[in-house]
């Protein structure tokens, strides 16, 4: 029709598609046509229908037969009238795949044989090419090349070498007593017992020294040879290479420095630290490890830190290491270290994995902090409230005796709180609101008993933390489990900031019923701190480490492809 419904078909069109006639209709034969191609299908006829251009386009139908797509010329010509107007439009599918697939296996042959023309013509080039790309690599990579005749003691060279050395264009030939001249006192030796070793047959010409040039500065040569021997097999001469290998030897030096900077910052640090290898083999511990274990290097390297451990705890720490290995994920446990005093002293073991480039651990960086006193804090607060919980738990008739128990134990308790210094250890009541205050407290948070006792513990977190709700969610964390550790930033009353270790416990009488809340507090600052200046230190190591292996990969590569 003149819009562009379809309006008949032969039966060749519903033997090959599969479809009839009121399936066809109008645009019903959309589905048959390949879905890559119904786009542009839709687009051209939809042209031709506006115009009144002829169509003519290629497409892919399905055959109905075995469901394969074939190629068709499809081509449609307009009918009109005396007037000029289009009255039908007659259509026709020509299948054409044989063609198609046919051509195409012709223009590959073409191609193909396009291509050994073009190979053949390529490969001779290459051939002149070669010579002259060999030489600017060379002169790109700073390397020149070199022959030495072992009877008449002449050394000569290309160009690049003369260029390396900074001798004269025209100096063709010098002497090989000249060329150990040039090199740095403290290397001629070396070299002369190299290339000694490697005439004997002991071993390859391959070293590097320092080359003073004739202003008087030193650059760094790195040098491979390979021996010339006669029919007897005895040395008559050498060929050899040179490069200038002074960028990779200053990413040596300055890997060098910060391993030393990491090394004295590690040991200033007052905690345990080490490094790992990515399968967990530990290769460096600080000096601080050494002082506590009494250990020696050769006893810890690798997995030799067990024997400081707690045999009972030792499986566990096994189990979390292991599992950290295999994940990458980061590594926090506490557990008893074997100090060179024959005791034990509880640690809070952090390990953090260092990435590569790649995004893969390349090595583990691990700090144990000695949190003993901590602990002892914790226990005398516990111990302190199974005293409190043991005096309710005493006969109506003794009140007044128990009261005066009570009195005596709390006493104690205030006593013990009052004399901490570096622990705030706090009461709150249900709702949050401070009830005690210590000394400890006072000194960390310079908050006086006055300006603090009665208002909401929420005063210590930063404005951040309160507007998400971090401190009801704290106490409710609290109630849940019985007990919270979190660390995070918090505030003083002078406005500054310090990063604290808060252990929040829920304090019950014996119906369950909820008394309150004991808080710890410790001001760990300056350990975090050291933490992470050491973490960033460390990675800067890694980089470095990664240059310098990437420059002795890129000397290694070039060196196999002259061998």
């Amino acid at each position: 029709k003149p819009d562009g419904n379809v309006d008949y078909f032969n039966q060749r069109w519903h033997d090959y598609t599969g479809m009839s006639f009121e399936q066809s209709e109008g645009w019903g034969w959309k589905p048959v046509l390949h879905p890559g191609d119904l786009e542009n299908c839709i687009g051209r006829w939809t042209l031709s229908l506006t115009t009144g251009c002829s169509y003519e386009i290629e497409y892919r139908f399905k055959r109905a037969s075995d469901g394969l797509y074939r190629w068709h010329l499809g081509r449609a010509e307009p009918q009109v009238d005396s007037q000029g107007k289009i009255v039908r439009w007659f259509g026709t599918c020509t299948d054409i795949d044989d063609f198609k697939r046919a051509a195409a296996e012709n223009l590959l042959l073409n191609e193909r044989l396009e291509k050994a023309i073009e190979e053949e013509r390529h490969a001779s080039k290459l051939l002149r090419e070669r010579e002259e790309q060999m030489h600017q690599a060379f002169d790109a990579a700073g390397v020149g090349t070199w022959q030495w005749d072992l009877a008449s003691g002449s050394i000569t060279s290309d160009q690049y070498f003369k260029k390396l050395w900074d001798l004269a264009p025209d100096a063709d030939v010098m002497h090989v007593e000249e060329f150990f001249a040039m090199i740095h006192p403290d290397d001629a030796e070396t070299v002369r017992l190299a290339t000694t070793n490697a005439f004997d047959g002991v071993s390859e010409y391959i070293t590097e020294f320092r080359a003073v040039r004739p202003d008087g500065s030193a650059h760094w040569i790195g040098a491979r040879g390979a021996v010339l021997r006669n029919a007897s097999m005895e040395p008559v001469g050498m060929v050899g290479i040179n490069m200038d290998i002074s960028g990779r030897k200053e990413v040596e030096i300055a890997l060098q420095e910060s391993e030393r900077q990491f090394a004295t910052l590690a040991d200033t640090i007052p905690h345990l630290a080490w490094m790992a290898h990515a399968d967990g083999f530990i290769f460096w511990y600080n000096r601080r490890w050494y002082e506590f274990t009494g250990a020696t290097p050769a006893q810890m390297e690798g997995w030799g830190w067990q024997s400081v451990h707690d045999q009972n705890e030792l499986p566990a720490v096994m189990d979390r290491w292991q599992k950290s290995i295999q994940t990458g994920e980061p590594f926090e446990m506490e557990f008893p270290l074997l100090g060179s005093d024959g005791l034990f002293r509880w640690f809070l073991t952090r390990v953090t994995p260092v990435l590569g480039s790649e995004g893969k651990v390349v090595r583990w960086f691990g700090t144990n902090t000695d949190v003993t006193d901590i602990r002892l804090a914790r226990e005398n607060l516990r111990e302190s409230e199974r005293e409190v919980r043991a005096l309710n738990e005493s006969l109506e008739a003794r009140v007044q005796e128990r009261t005066a128990e009570l009195r005596t134990s709390e006493e104690r308790f205030r006593n013990l709180v009052s004399g901490v210094k570096d622990y705030s250890i706090v009461m709150l009541d249900p709702d949050g609101r401070v009830s005690t205050w210590n000394e400890g407290a006072e000194r960390i948070t310079k908050y006086e008993a006055g300006q603090i006792l009665g208002k909401h513990f929420s005063c210590f977190y930063t404005e951040e933390d309160v507007k998400r709700g971090h401190p009801r969610e704290n106490l409710r964390l609290a109630v849940q489990d019985g007990q919270l550790e979190d660390d995070g930033w918090r505030t003083r009353g002078d406005g500054t900031r310090f990063w604290a270790n808060v252990l929040i416990t829920a304090l019950r009488d014996e119906s369950g019923c909820l008394l309150g809340f004991s808080k710890i507090t410790k001001d760990i600052t300056e350990p975090m701190m050291l933490a992470q200046k050491l973490q960033e230190v460390n990675e800067s190591l890694i980089a470095e480490t990664e240059r310098a292996e990437s420059a002795n990969q890129a000397k290694s590569d070039f060196l196999a492809r002259m061998s």
